[in-house]
């Protein structure tokens, strides 16, 4: 998919640079003060990144909630063909660490809200786990990287 496709599903859309766009995040129900709270970014190998600066929504929450799954913002991996299977392309590093970078931004702040006694209400053991795997497969994508 497309950053222009996902575009089409959001509201209150701006560009901000090349590659670039803001919007209203779609993943709560935030007021008028926050129409451009969720940035998008175009990698120029296809990839759609996605940050929520209000609430540090999660990209697989934003892409829920425009009716997407969070593999439908990058592009296929299998390139080539070898003996029938397909090889997978590894993903450029800097592209890893930028979504690494949100998904540790938004586990800092959880622990933190922990640490000092404030669960917040919409965390779940589900959601815990499932960050945890993207962080695993993150990381996992960084080792095959180098």
């Amino acid at each position: 998919m497309t950053a222009e496709a996902l575009l089409s599903r959001l509201q209150h859309v701006r560009k901000s640079g090349t590659g670039r766009w803001r919007a209203q995040c779609p993943a709560h129900s935030g007021g008028t003060g926050n129409r451009s709270a969720l940035s998008i970014y175009e990698t120029p190998d296809g990839a759609v990144l996605l940050r929520c600066h209000a609430f540090e929504c999660a990209a697989s929450e934003i892409a829920g909630a425009v009716g997407l799954d969070l593999s439908e913002l990058f592009p296929p991996r299998a390139t080539l063909e070898k003996g029938g299977k397909p090889i997978a392309k590894p993903w450029i590093a800097r592209d890893v660490l930028k979504v690494l970078d949100m998904d540790l931004r938004l586990a800092y702040v959880l622990f933190r809200d922990i640490e000092v006694g404030r669960v917040p209400l919409n965390y779940t053991a589900e959601k815990a786990k499932t960050a945890k795997d993207r962080i695993g497969r993150l990381i996992s994508e960084l080792d095959r990287a180098t």
